[in-house]
């Protein structure tokens, strides 16, 4: 029997396959193969060749059609399909706490550092960095100052549900991770700060400081034998996963 099927005012019929192939859910090799018929009339797979980048994105863009063209603001770092990477400038915010004692449950305004943060489907890590200029490929990268956060940069948002990673829910982003409450430690070097990063919080939000320590940033660890995680490394590392 013939694979075909109608739209509007014509008929289309199955004349080409992509097979994909990889490990779990990451592809790493395509092939792209005619299709042909068994003496059934059904439709068989026939011999391919191998597609590349190139050859694939033509035939993803043409599937999805022509797709208006999005104005990035400053704080976009990198985008593809699957990956965002933005950077929120270093700024005053009203932070929730609710952690165990003797910090407890506190709220008010305090200073953050400059931030990177890597949004993909399967989930949301943040970064820190010094300075208040938007970082560039050599920027070296910080561990995120805050609870809820694991060594890596990967953030336990619990039951915080965030949309769809594109450049326009970049603020939807941002709240959803700042509105929510940090709740406890989750590694035991975050910070280079005396007591700690409760101790940390706890001084911010007494002191009414309108600038985060960044003597307090601890490093990332390094990549491949150098000496700082940059943010090449850290696009390297997030191109990988997405």
């Amino acid at each position: 029997m013939n694979t075909s099927f109608h739209i509007e005012s014509h008929s289309m019929q199955l004349r080409s396959a992509i097979l994909l192939y990889g490990n779990g859910g990451h592809v790493d090799y395509a092939t792209q193969h005619p299709v042909g018929q068994n003496s059934d009339n059904a439709p068989v797979i026939l011999p391919g060749s191998a597609l590349t980048q190139e050859e694939l994105a033509s035939a993803y863009q043409a599937l999805l059609g022509k797709t208006p063209l999005q104005m990035l603001d400053n704080r976009t770092l990198a985008f593809n399909v699957s990956t965002l990477v933005f950077w929120s400038e270093p700024q005053v915010r009203t932070t929730y706490f609710d952690c165990p004692e003797p910090m407890g449950k506190r709220s008010g305004p305090v200073p953050h550092p400059g931030l990177v943060f890597v949004w993909q489907d399967h989930g949301l890590s943040v970064f820190a960095v010094k300075g208040r200029k938007r970082p560039s490929l050599n920027t070296p990268l910080f561990k995120a100052p805050y609870m809820n956060v694991y060594a890596g940069g990967s953030i336990c948002m619990g039951n915080v549900k965030v949309p769809k990673p594109e450049p326009g829910n970049i603020s939807a982003c941002e709240a959803a991770f700042f509105q929510s409450r940090f709740t406890h430690a989750n590694h035991a070097t975050q910070v280079q700060y005396p007591g700690g990063i409760y101790t940390l919080w706890v001084d911010l939000l007494a002191s009414k400081a309108n600038r985060f320590p960044e003597q307090a940033l601890a490093p990332m660890e390094p990549v491949h034998g150098k000496q700082q995680f940059t943010m090449a490394d850290l696009l390297s590392k997030a191109g990988d996963l997405s």
